[in-house]
């Protein structure tokens, strides 16, 4: 009994795990930002043509025109759906607003 236990809840464990093929583009930005530059998460950016550039990116810089994934990628927030980002950055505090998938806004304080 114990056994088959034990396999019950391995195979439930496995199936509630998500590949980044599986993940939505929102997530694979945003757990990109969360992990610190993982690669697996950059390299399915990548696959979907997600970030042209990351040039941006790489040096934690958001700019007018930047997309959410770009953002995502940056500031690696997943909790909001909302298109408006907030994060501590050393003292200050960032507002990213998205209008149509672009940065609109940057406010620092």
């Amino acid at each position: 009994m114990t056994k088959l236990m034990m396999i019950a809840i391995a195979a439930l464990a496995l199936a509630s795990c998500r590949t980044t093929q599986q993940m939505s583009d929102h997530d694979v930005c945003a757990m990109y930002g969360k992990s610190g530059s993982g690669k697996e998460y950059r390299t399915e950016i990548d696959r979907r043509g997600l970030i042209s550039n990351w040039s941006l990116v790489d040096a934690h810089q958001i700019a007018l025109g930047m997309n959410t994934c770009e953002v995502l990628a940056i500031v690696g927030t997943a909790d909001s759906v909302a298109e408006v980002y907030q994060w501590r950055n050393g003292a200050g505090l960032w507002t990213v607003s998205l209008v149509d998938g672009r940065v609109a806004n940057i406010l620092q304080n």
